[in-house]
């Protein structure tokens, strides 16, 4: 039996990420939280949780000094710094265009780094295969 299985980290980024859609989707409705409620807040709240999920999300081993390998990861880079840059646009500029564009960008991030942890090896086959991984017992 293959399981397919999130760690604890991407759950914690999941939640973070959820919070982050909750707040925005509130704003967009018409919601508004005091001294929370204006389009700089709800910027620098979805930016900050933004880029705490994907500091928690991150596997350790992206900090050390090496190249990233891979399109998919230089992809999610050219956006995490587009988040970025977006996100202060939207919190200087107080800009309700730029926070949807903060929105979208985080969404994408936090779905294609999800799948991309998803489609990683079963754990199942991880245990039973460790010389396939380069672990060698």
């Amino acid at each position: 039996m293959r399981v397919w299985q999130l760690r604890p980290r991407d759950l914690v980024a999941t939640f973070l990420f959820a919070v982050a859609a909750t707040y925005f989707g509130l704003f967009k409705v018409g919601v508004r939280v005091p001294d929370l409620g204006s389009v700089r807040a709800v910027a620098a709240v979805v930016l900050f949780l933004g880029l705490a999920a994907c500091a928690v999300g991150s596997d350790p081993s992206l900090f050390k000094p090496r190249p990233s390998t891979g399109l998919l990861i230089q992809i999610q880079k050219a956006l995490g710094y587009a988040a970025l840059a977006i996100g202060v646009v939207a919190i200087v500029f107080g800009s309700e265009l730029m926070l949807t564009a903060l929105f979208a960008v985080t969404a994408v991030l936090w779905t294609s780094s999800t799948l991309r942890h998803l489609a990683r090896q079963p754990i199942e086959s991880r245990v039973a295969h460790p010389r396939r991984r380069g672990v060698h017992v």
